[in-house]
């Protein structure tokens, strides 16, 4: 299980032109500077989806959350310590 909610990176580590900047309420996990959101596509084994990605600076950590976990159909096997396959619920 993941406790982090978006996917958390540097702008470095994104593609040229992923998604677009937008206004995002909030902190980045380590409590800095205020954070900045953007929409960008991943791709992981056969799946892919467009999530938001909060933007980290230099240097800060990586976090892949749930919400982008959820929308490529995977869950974190906390035993093994992996991600595994899941199918997508509406609920």
């Amino acid at each position: 299980m993941t406790t982090a909610q978006y996917l958390e990176t540097p702008e470095t580590l994104l593609p040229t032109g992923a998604g677009v900047r937008r206004p995002a309420r909030g902190r980045l996990t380590d409590a800095g500077a205020p954070a900045r959101g953007r929409a960008a596509t991943l791709a992981f084994d056969d799946a892919e989806a467009t999530v938001t990605v909060v933007v980290a600076e230099p240097g800060d950590g990586q976090l892949l959350g749930a919400t982008a976990l959820e929308s490529l159909g995977f869950a974190v096997d906390p035993i093994r310590r992996q991600l595994v396959p899941q199918a997508l619920l509406a609920m």
